[in-house]
C-alpha cells in the first residue's frame, strides 16, 4: 500500500512478530537479488567492516495529498533519503549499523512535509555452531500509514510518532530442531496534531509501551521444509491514565501460531501460518477481543524472468481511541519481470478490509500499481512507481470520507 509513494506500514500490531519466519532459506533467489548480486553496490571496505552509503533524490505528485473527499487540489512533493549500512564481515559473530532519514517537502501543502529518520543497531555473538545470543537497538520517528492505521486517513495524514525498539535474543540448534526465544520492549510517542488553522491536538492518550516475551520451536522435515510453533505475550502499559469515561486500555495480549516454511529450488518459497489471538484488558468496562490470526507469503518463481508473489496476513492492530481494536485481512499479489538484465518491470493489486470489533464501521481498501526499475552497474538505480489507491468506509458515516488517490514517483538512488 502506498501514499505519495510510501510504502505501507502498520505499527500499531498488538502482537508484532518479533521472531522471523525465516522465509528465505537461501534455496532460490528472487528476480530482485539476481540483480542486486550483479549490479548492487560493492561498498566501502575498510578493514573487515563493509560500509554501504547512499543517497535518494525524487520527484512524487499527488492528486490528492489530504486523502480527502470531494474534489481535491494536488500537489509536487521533492524527497531526499540519505542512508548508511555498515556490516562485519567476521567468519564468527556478527554486527550491523544503519542509519537512514527521508526528508520530504510540499510545493503546496506546507504540513504535510515531514522528517523521518531511522537508527539502528544489531548484534550476534555465536557460543557455538549450534547456538547464538542476539541483540537490537532501534529508535525511528516516521508517518502513520494513513490507509489502515484506524484513524480516518485524513487525519494520519497528519500523525507522526517515534518508535523506540529493544530486543534480546537467543537461539540453539540440535539435529533437525531449532528453538529460539525473544524478550522485547517498544515505545510509542505520538506528535501533536496541526490543524489547517494553526491548532494542535495532542496524542498523548496513545503513547504507550508493550513489552513482549516470544519463542518458536522449529523442526525440519526435509532440507527445505520447516514445520513450526510460535507463541507471543505481550502487556501493554498505556501512559494516559484514563478517565471515568474511558479508562485506560492497558492489557495483555497473546498469540498461538503454527505453520510450516518451504524453499524449493527453481520452483517456490514461502511460509503459510494460522492460529489464534486473544487480548483482555485490566478494566473491566472493556470486553475481551480473540479471533483466527494468519499470515503468508509466497513465491513462484514462474520461469528464469517471472517472480509471482502472494502476501496476506490477518492481524489483530490496535485502534487509535475507545478501547476498541480491529482486525486487518489483507491480500497483496505482485508480478515482476525482468525485461533486460538489470531492467525490472512490476504490476501489484492489493485488497484490505478493516473490520472494527466493536463497531459496524469497515473500511475497505483497493490498490493497484505498476513500476520500472533500471539497475546501473553498482553506481545507481532508477525506479518509477505509480499508484491508484481508493478507501470506502461501510455503512457510509458522517464525518468518513471515501477518496482515492492517483499517485506517482520517480526516485534516483546513488550508491558507491
Amino acid at each position: 500500500m502506498q501514499a505519495q509513494g510510501q510504502a505501507l506500514v502498520q505499527d500499531g500490531i498488538i502482537i508484532d512478530p518479533v521472531l522471523p519466519l525465516d522465509y528465505d532459506q537461501d534455496r532460490n533467489l528472487s528476480l530482485r537479488e539476481q540483480i542486486l548480486l550483479e549490479y548492487g553496490p560493492l561498498g566501502i571496505r575498510r578493514g573487515t567492516l563493509l560500509i554501504l552509503p547512499r543517497v535518494g533524490t525524487g520527484i512524487g505528485a499527488s492528486d490528492n495529498p489530504f486523502l480527502a473527499g470531494g474534489d481535491p487540489d494536488g500537489d509536487i512533493y521533492a524527497r531526499i533519503s540519505p542512508g548508511v549500512d555498515v556490516r562485519s564481515d567476521w567468519a564468527r559473530h556478527r554486527i550491523d549499523l544503519n542509519a537512514s532519514a527521508v526528508l520530504t517537502r510540499f510545493a503546496s501543502e506546507q504540513r504535510l512535509n515531514r522528517n523521518e529518520w531511522d537508527l539502528g543497531a544489531s548484534g550476534r555473538l555465536d557460543l557455538s555452531d549450534y547456538a547464538n545470543l542476539g541483540a537490537e537497538a532501534r529508535v525511528s520517528r516516521v508517518q502513520e500509514e494513513p490507509f489502515t492505521s484506524g484513524l480516518d486517513a485524513a487525519t494520519a495524514i497528519l500523525s507522526r510518532y517515534r518508535r523506540a525498539f529493544g530486543a534480546l535474543r537467543a537461539a540453539r540448534q540440535a539435529g533437525r530442531t531449532r528453538l529460539s526465544a525473544t524478550a522485547a520492549v517498544e515505545d510509542y510517542s505520538f506528535a501533536d496534531l496541526e490543524q489547517d488553522d494553526g491548532v494542535r491536538i495532542s496524542q498523548a492518550a496513545r503513547d504507550r509501551r508493550d513489552f513482549t516475551g516470544a519463542a518458536q520451536a522449529e523442526y525440519a522435515f526435509t532440507p527445505g521444509g520447516v514445520v513450526y510453533l510460535q507463541g507471543n505475550y505481550v502487556v501493554t502499559d498505556y501512559q494516559f491514565p484514563g478517565t471515568t469515561l474511558e479508562p485506560a486500555r492497558d492489557s495483555q495480549s497473546w498469540r498461538l501460531l503454527a505453520g510450516v516454511n518451504a524453499d524449493l529450488p527453481g520452483r517456490f518459497r514461502g511460509t503459510i501460518a494460522a492460529g489464534y489471538t486473544r487480548r483482555g484488558f485490566d478494566d473491566p468496562a472493556y470486553e475481551p477481543i480473540s479471533g483466527l490470526s494468519a499470515q503468508g507469503e509466497l513465491t513462484w518463481f514462474a520461469d528464469p524472468l517471472t517472480n509471482v508473489t502472494v502476501r496476506g496476513r490477518r492481524l489483530l492492530q490496535e485502534a487509535p481511541i475507545g478501547g476498541d481494536a480491529f482486525f486487518e485481512n489483507s491480500a497483496r499479489l505482485t508480478v515482476e519481470r525482468a525485461v533486460r538484465r538489470n531492467l525490472l518491470l512490476g504490476v501489484s493489486g492489493y485488497a484490505g478490509q478493516i473490520n472494527y470489533v466493536r463497531s459496524p464501521l469497515d473500511f475497505r481498501v483497493r490498490q493497484a500499481g505498476a513500476s520500472a526499475e533500471y539497475f546501473a552497474p553498482r553506481w545507481y538505480d532508477l525506479r518509477l512507481g505509480l499508484t491508484y489507491t481508493r478507501r470506502n468506509a461501510s455503512p457510509a458515516t458522517i464525518g468518513v470520507a471515501d477518496f482515492d488517490e492517483l499517485a506517482a514517483l520517480l526516485t534516483l538512488t546513488i550508491h558507491p
